[in-house]
């Protein structure tokens, strides 16, 4: 797996398709892929299920309202929309304005299933039913008229699960229960003038971070980044990373761990400190049990 920087506005087209890519299958060795979107008034996929995928959409402006076989749930902007695998579902964007996400499904293949999906609608003519059902097949979709029994589609608002440590503010929007094991999700606020965690690597986890509001300034290997809004760090495992906000306002960003399983160490770290100050030799007894080797600032 690579490490991957993207500016904003940078993620890759796909033909006939809305959606655009971060960090495809390819990149991240197929254990997850990660998409940015922006969907129209009225628009939205049909009623579908995933057997092997976990599917989560973060609502970054405007509202979907999400249909889980049970009624619609709204899913205002700060919102994800968590789709464990086995479970249906079909989103839709009320309007009147444009609602934009940040996509991400693990494993991977979801993107190139997103692919087939535009070249189809690019090319003249109605769709060939046999072509579109070769597509579904390859990439783990099956289409349903209505819900099917499995696990719930569910929608976790913003501010759930919220946390403070160490002045800054947290809220775990997915664990590894929830994802089978597959990604934890986190919506992570720096306070100003946060000197960040010790450089570190993770040795199994691949960490997104996804900038939504101020400037997070990050270390990735031997680079120094400042990450604006809509910009994308994927750190590889194995990377020596770490981030800061040195500035006088907050930065907000989402964090993606895949697998999932380390924002555990969060809460952990809020039983251990909570607004107190960070004592480093709590940091490195957690951290050890939770994929993360501090390596000191060199």
């Amino acid at each position: 797996m690579k490490s991957i920087v993207l500016g904003p506005g940078e993620s890759r087209p796909l033909e006939g398709h809305p959606a655009r890519v971060l960090a495809s299958s390819a990149d991240c060795d197929e254990r997850f892929c990660v998409l940015e979107s922006r969907v129209g008034a009225g628009e939205g996929p049909p009623m579908h299920v995933h057997r092997r995928h976990v599917e989560a959409l973060y609502v970054l402006a405007g509202e979907l309202e999400v249909d889980a076989g049970h009624g619609t749930i709204p899913a205002p902007a700060g919102s994800l929309v968590l789709s464990p695998a086995g479970s249906s579902h079909a989103f839709t964007n009320p309007g009147p304005g444009e609602a934009r996400t940040l996509g991400f499904a693990a494993p991977g293949g979801i993107d190139r299933f997103l692919e087939g999906l535009g070249l189809i609608a690019s090319r003249s003519g109605p769709p060939d039913p046999g072509t579109l059902g070769e597509l579904l097949a390859e990439f783990d979709t099956e289409l349903v008229m209505s819900a099917l029994p499995g696990p719930a589609t569910t929608v976790v608002a913003p501010g759930e699960d919220a946390m403070s440590i160490a002045g800054n503010e947290l809220a775990i929007l997915a664990d590894a229960d929830a994802t089978g094991g597959m990604v934890g999700v986190l919506d992570y606020t720096a306070a100003p003038g946060f000197p960040g965690p010790p450089p570190h690597v993770h040795h199994e986890t691949a960490e997104v971070f996804f900038v939504t509001e101020g400037e997070l300034t990050m270390r990735l290997g031997d680079e120094m980044l400042a990450v604006t809004p809509g910009g994308f760090v994927l750190a590889a495992p194995a990377t020596v990373h770490t981030f800061s906000n040195p500035g006088a306002e907050p930065a907000r960003f989402l964090g993606l761990m895949f697998p999932g399983g380390f924002e555990q160490y969060f809460r952990e770290l809020r039983d251990a400190i909570g607004d107190g100050g960070l004592d480093p030799a709590v940091i490195g007894s957690i951290s050890a049990r939770y994929d993360v080797e501090n390596v000191g600032a060199h």
